[in-house]
């Protein structure tokens, strides 16, 4: 019985160590920033309607304040992964990180509809900066031995900011409906400063390449060539899987996350409460899961691990829709956050390692583009659905669309699980 006791908490122990990547500067430095970007959702979403409603919003304008983010992630993410090849990955995280900063006081201070509107779009414009240009940092920085780890690490950030971020949110909002987006702007703009002082040039780091100086290789002359030659890294069947993958997975996530509270309802009597204690478990789930997923994915291999954990996904919505009691949902979006949290290091990696030398930021905003996009449209997709049939069917297709995604993944990624064998092998052998 101990020595059984033993083993469990040695392994628990070497999953988690991939947390130990935080104390390295650089990656704590970033994780700092991925908390900053996922509080501003957490914080910043749940508030907006309440907020709004200050302003005698309508439900158009209201609509808008929650699509004009994602829609300026989408037309920008590419552009800026592009040129993060070309001109270095540090300025658009700093950049983004600024923009994303304004954005937040400005709604604090904002005096009309109009600019509540123009500063959300802002928001999605520093996003677009600074998401395709962490990951390719990130990815610059890491080794193929340890990528999905850093990954891990860095996401587990982002995961406590989620968890912790509503809560907070509530609370500020107490004291003044301006004053959670002041003190999280200000949060930001400091941690802005911090990347600025302490994030150093990835050509200053050792055994990366130096992406921070523009390849005359990569120039071009016009607009036009620019995005043709973002765009062809869809040659690659790998790449294109992985886009198309990608919005996919948000289409269905769009449509899912309307559909869930009446599905609840109709299910298991579920009401606003128990919707928020469901969307709470994914959240802590994927907190404690996502340290163990980048472990994982290093030592089993990227495709194992994102075939898997999305995969599971496939049986939430159906299950749901088949729930008798209460624990069901409860269950279900533990079983999510699992996949989840075992998909996001592994698919983090993934996306860098396909990208053609020196295009990781192009693919890594194409993604983020394509993402955009469905996580726009499925919203609209849900409602369209469950207008014009049962709500059942909206459930069923949500379903088909999670498994779309794990079946282009395993028909067109190449099985690494040879590699991690070998790189989990030499781990062991060296002294």
């Amino acid at each position: 019985m101990y020595t059984r006791l033993s083993d469990l908490l040695a392994s628990l122990r070497s999953h988690y160590a991939t947390l130990s990547h935080l104390r390295d500067r650089t990656v704590a430095v970033l994780a700092v920033s991925n908390l900053l970007d996922h509080a501003s959702t957490s914080i910043v979403i749940p508030l907006l309607p309440a907020y709004a409603a200050t302003f005698g919003i309508g439900p158009v304008s209201l609509g808008l304040l929650f699509s004009l983010p994602i829609g300026s992630r989408a037309v920008f993410s590419l552009a800026f992964g592009s040129l993060s090849d070309r001109l270095g990955r540090r300025p658009f995280i700093v950049a983004g990180m600024v923009v994303g900063a304004v954005s937040v006081v400005g709604l604090g201070v904002a005096d009309t509809v109009l600019e509540l509107l123009a500063l959300r779009a802002l928001d999605g414009l520093g996003a677009a900066m600074r998401g395709p240009a962490t990951g390719a940092y990130l990815g610059d920085y890491a080794t193929d031995d340890n990528r999905a780890g850093v990954m891990g690490a860095y996401q587990t950030s982002g995961m406590a900011a989620a968890a912790i971020g509503p809560a907070l949110g509530g609370a500020l909002y107490g004291v003044g409906p301006a004053v959670p987006f002041l003190v999280l702007g200000g949060v930001t703009a400091v941690g802005a400063a911090v990347t600025v002082g302490f994030l150093p040039r990835v050509s200053d780091t050792a055994g990366t390449e130096n992406v921070d100086v523009a390849d005359d290789a990569h120039s071009v002359d016009t607009a036009l060539e620019r995005i043709e030659q973002s765009v062809s890294v869809l040659r690659d069947p790998t790449v294109a899987a992985l886009v198309v993958g990608g919005f996919v997975a948000a289409l269905a996530d769009g449509a899912f996350a309307p559909t869930l509270a009446p599905l609840l309802e109709q299910s298991v009597g579920g009401g606003p409460a128990y919707t928020a204690l469901v969307w709470s478990t994914l959240g802590a789930t994927m907190l404690v899961v996502v340290p163990v997923g980048g472990a994982l994915a290093d030592d089993v291999g990227r495709k194992r691990s994102v075939v898997v954990g999305k995969a599971l996904w496939v049986v939430v919505p159906v299950g749901i829709l088949v729930a008798s009691h209460r624990l069901a949902p409860l269950s279900l979006f533990v079983l999510g956050g699992i996949g989840s949290g075992i998909t996001a290091p592994a698919l983090g990696a993934l996306r860098y390692e396909v990208a053609p030398d020196g295009r990781e930021g192009t693919t890594l905003g194409l993604v983020s583009t394509a993402a955009s996009v469905g996580g726009a449209l499925g919203p609209l997709l849900g409602g369209v659905v469950t207008s014009t049939t049962e709500l059942g069917v909206t459930a069923v297709c949500i379903a088909l669309l999670w498994a779309v995604d794990p079946a282009l993944m395993h028909r067109y990624l190449r099985d690494d699980s040879s590699d991690a064998t070998e790189r989990t092998t030499a781990a062991v052998d060296s002294p």
